[in-house]
């Protein structure tokens, strides 16, 4: 939400935060369905359904989906808890612990993104 300085030029920046209490109210087994980077795809013994998609055709789990570039997708079930790696896993693992001494309402995540 602001703007600084970075050698000569300036650049914007967004703010987001999230308290604990906020993450602990995540469902975090509730389950979708995602494309999911599939190289061990094999065109010999996989075949994809090459019919032209259209907009009112439901996707299937195990659907397989060949990008433009070559690259295969699968959409398989996943949890929100499985899209999670072990550097944001440890963090909430803190938030947790200083939750426990500094209460629910004063720890919050913050992060940053800029241009």
């Amino acid at each position: 939400m602001g703007r600084t300085w970075r050698r000569g030029r300036t650049v914007s920046i967004r703010l987001s935060a999230c308290f604990w209490q906020e993450l602990q109210a995540v469902p975090w087994e509730e389950t979708t369905l995602q494309w999911m980077d599939y190289s061990e795809y094999d065109p010999a013994t996989d075949e994809p359904d090459d019919t032209e998609a259209e907009e009112d055709v439901e996707e299937k789990e195990g659907d397989i989906f060949i990008h433009d570039d070559g690259t295969p997708y699968r959409l398989e079930r996943m949890t929100r808890r499985d899209t999670i790696d072990r550097a944001l896993s440890a963090t909430f693992d803190l938030m947790e612990v200083l939750a426990k001494y500094c209460g629910d309402e004063n720890v919050r995540l913050v992060v940053w993104f800029d241009d």
